[in-house]
């Protein structure tokens, strides 16, 4: 038995296969819990998996900053066009 974190940030369509994957871990004897925005509670308890809340407010620039640099340094300089 394995305990799998599934963390995800957005809307509903980014918590849905979230929630998908937590369920197929769970018929296989896993333990899933899905971190997200508190508003996401209900759906998670609903569906039968362990839920985490996340700080939904995490400011914007701190992820487009990681993601920027992320891609100058890994994909940027090996793509070939």
């Amino acid at each position: 038995m394995a305990r799998v974190l599934l963390a995800t940030f957005g809307s509903l369509g980014d918590l849905h296969p979230s929630i998908a994957m937590g369920l197929a871990l769970k018929a296989r004897g896993h333990v899933a819990r899905v971190a997200t925005s508190s508003d996401y509670r209900a759906a998670v308890i609903a569906a039968g998996l362990e839920f985490a809340p996340v700080h939904r407010h995490l400011p914007i620039w701190v992820l487009h900053r990681s993601w920027r640099g992320a891609w100058r340094t890994r994909c940027a300089p090996r793509r070939r066009w």
